[in-house]
């Protein structure tokens, strides 16, 4: 996460740096909104991958994480300004102010917008975890005390045939007096 959020900081810096958000326009906002949201499919991709989600759960992380850039963007936007607002020097926005109270404001709504995501996925991870939780207090017998991801459960699944299996080899070799 840390190094997602370095560099998400530094895209969203280099962006100001080389003039590639307009000042004036409708454009700059855009590019800023485009940046955070490539910054927050990040998050989700990486927390989708490390949690070995599925296709529906690479989906949910992605919709939770773009809920939590809606609304950890206006808080950072908010936030921003507010800290700044003594160092605009009489400028009316942040982005007339000039590029050092840019480039701070740049920076701390990309780190406030990417806590908002990554915020979001905690939640929802929480409530998975809780949800899983409860599925295993109410189905005791669906569940392995040992083992308790999907992966596990299959090898043990396959353990127990592979005893079964030989058990009945031993049964059919009996008669024979094989085994005696």
């Amino acid at each position: 996460m840390k190094y997602i959020v370095l560099i998400a900081v530094i895209g969203i810096l280099l962006l100001q740096l080389t003039g590639s958000i307009p000042l004036s326009s409708v454009g700059g906002p855009l590019v800023i909104a485009f940046a955070f949201f490539a910054a927050a499919l990040a998050v989700a991709t990486h927390d989708a991958w490390t949690k070995k989600r599925g296709v529906l759960g690479w989906i949910v992380n992605i919709v939770v994480s773009f809920v939590g850039v809606f609304l950890a963007a206006q808080l950072g936007g908010l936030v921003m300004v507010m800290m700044l607002y003594p160092f605009m020097d009489g400028a009316s926005t942040l982005a007339a102010a000039g590029n050092s109270v840019m480039s701070v404001a740049l920076a701390g709504t990309m780190v406030i917008t990417l806590l908002g995501s990554w915020g979001a996925l905690w939640v929802l991870n929480k409530w998975r975890s809780r949800r899983a939780g409860i599925h295993r207090q109410a189905h005791p017998e669906q569940t392995c005390s040992t083992s308790p991801t999907p992966h596990d459960r299959r090898r043990k699944a396959s353990q127990t045939g592979e005893q079964w299996r030989c058990a009945a080899i031993a049964l059919m070799l009996l008669p024979t007096g094989t085994l005696a």
